[in-house]
C-alpha cells in the first residue's frame, strides 16, 4: 500500500514536470523557427524553467532530483543551458518586450549581455550598439567597456528623471505605467526602474507565497493534532494509553500495529494533499477542515500583511478575489493519492 502510493505520488509529480516540458518544446520551436519571436521564445522558455525549478525545489520527496535528471534528459537540455535560459528571463532590461526587436535572437549572445548592468545594457540598445546581428564574440570583447559607442550619432541624452508623490504611489504608479510604456516603445526612450518598483514586485510575490506557506504549517498542525486524538483513542480502546498516551507520533502508530505511512504528510506538498489524508483516516468531515481552513486563511493574511501594500492597484473585492484566485494556482495539485471515505471511523474494524 504505501509502496504504492509513493508511486501514484512520483506519477502525479511527473505529469507537473512533463506538462512544463511540453509548453517548453512549444516555445522552443518558436524560437527555432519562427525569427521574429525568437527573443520572447528565449525570455518564455526561462520563465518557464524556473517555474519547474521552484516547483522541483518545494517538493519534499526523496526522489526530486531523479525527477529533475528526467525532466532535463526529455528537454534536451544541459544544465548550463537552462541556467543561461533562466538568467536570461530574470534581467529586467532583456526581458522587456519593447527591447525584443532589437536584440540579438540567440541564446549564447542574450546570455552574454547578461553580464552588463542595466544601465549599460539600455545605452547600448539606444545607441544601436546592441543589435539583432549582434554575435556572442563581439559581446564578449565588450565586457571590459560600455557598448554606446563614446561619439556615436545616435547617442542617448538623458533629459531627466521621473518622480511620484508617497502617498498611494504604488497605485498611481500603475496607472501611470500602463500607458508611460506605450509612450516609451513609441518614441524608443527606455526608463530604468530603481529599487522601489522592484522591490514592490518582489514584494507582491513574497505576499501570496506567505498565504501558501502559512495556510500549509496550519493545515499540517492541525491534520497532526487530530490524528494524534484519533491515536490516542485507539489506545484507550486497547488499554494502552497509560504505556504509550504520553510517546512520539510514530511509536503510538507502531503500537497500534499501523501503517506509519498512512499517516505520514511529510511527502505532502500542499494543503489539499493534506486535506486529502485528513478525509482518508475518517476524522471529522470536510465541514470541519473548511472551517479551519477560513481561520488560516484569515492568519495568512494578517502574516502578509507587511507585503499587502504592493497589491493596492486592486480594488478591495477584486483584490481578494485575486488572491483567492492566485493561491488556488500556487497550491493546485495534481496528486490524488488518498480517497475520501465517509465512515467515521476509519479504522473501527482492525484487530490489533
Amino acid at each position: 500500500m504505501s509502496k504504492l502510493r509513493a508511486n501514484i505520488e512520483l506519477m502525479s509529480y511527473q505529469d507537473v514536470f512533463d506538462d512544463y516540458g511540453k509548453k517548453i518544446q512549444q516555445k522552443h520551436e518558436q524560437q527555432i523557427n519562427a525569427q521574429g519571436i525568437a527573443v520572447s521564445s528565449i525570455i518564455a522558455i526561462g520563465k518557464l524553467l524556473k517555474e519547474a525549478r521552484d516547483y522541483k525545489d518545494s517538493l519534499n520527496v526523496k526522489n526530486k532530483s531523479k525527477l529533475w535528471s528526467k525532466f532535463e534528459n526529455e528537454l534536451n537540455f544541459s544544465k548550463g543551458h537552462i541556467s543561461k535560459y533562466i538568467k536570461i528571463s530574470e534581467n529586467p532590461v532583456l526581458s522587456n518586450k519593447v527591447h525584443h526587436s532589437k536584440l540579438p535572437p540567440s541564446v549564447h549572445t542574450l546570455y552574454e549581455l547578461t553580464h552588463h548592468d542595466q544601465e549599460t545594457l539600455v545605452h547600448g540598445i539606444q545607441s544601436c550598439a546592441i543589435t539583432a546581428n549582434l554575435s556572442r564574440s563581439e559581446v564578449a570583447l565588450a565586457k571590459t567597456t560600455k557598448l554606446v559607442p563614446p561619439y556615436s550619432t545616435v547617442s542617448q541624452i538623458k533629459l531627466g528623471t521621473l518622480s511620484i508623490t508617497k502617498d498611494h504611489w504604488v497605485e498611481n504608479y500603475y496607472s501611470l505605467k500602463s500607458e508611460l510604456d506605450g509612450l516609451l516603445a513609441k518614441y524608443n526612450v527606455t526608463m530604468i526602474e530603481t529599487s522601489a518598483p522592484r522591490k514592490m514586485a518582489q514584494d507582491a510575490d513574497r505576499y501570496y507565497k506567505t498565504i501558501t506557506k502559512v495556510i500549509f504549517r496550519e493545515a499540517k498542525k492541525f491534520y497532526l493534532r487530530e490524528v494524534n486524538n484519533l491515536l490516542d483513542t485507539k489506545l484507550k480502546e486497547k488499554n494502552l494509553l497509560n504505556s504509550y498516551g504520553k510517546a512520539s507520533f510514530k511509536k503510538k502508530i507502531f503500537a497500534l500495529k499501523f501503517h506509519f505511512d498512512d499517516f505520514n504528510v511529510s511527502n505532502c506538498a500542499t494543503d489539499e494533499e493534506i486535506k486529502q489524508m485528513y478525509l482518508y483516516h475518517g476524522l471529522d468531515g470536510e465541514i470541519a477542515w473548511n472551517s479551519s481552513h477560513s481561520d488560516w486563511y484569515a492568519l495568512a493574511m494578517d502574516e502578509a500583511s507587511k507585503y499587502e501594500y504592493a497589491l493596492v492597484r486592486w480594488g478591495e473585492e477584486d483584490h481578494y478575489q485575486h488572491a483567492e484566485n492566485l493561491i488556488k494556482k500556487t497550491t493546485k495539485s495534481k496528486a490524488k493519492s488518498f480517497t475520501p471515505v465517509k465512515k467515521s471511523d476509519r479504522f473501527s474494524g482492525l484487530k490489533v
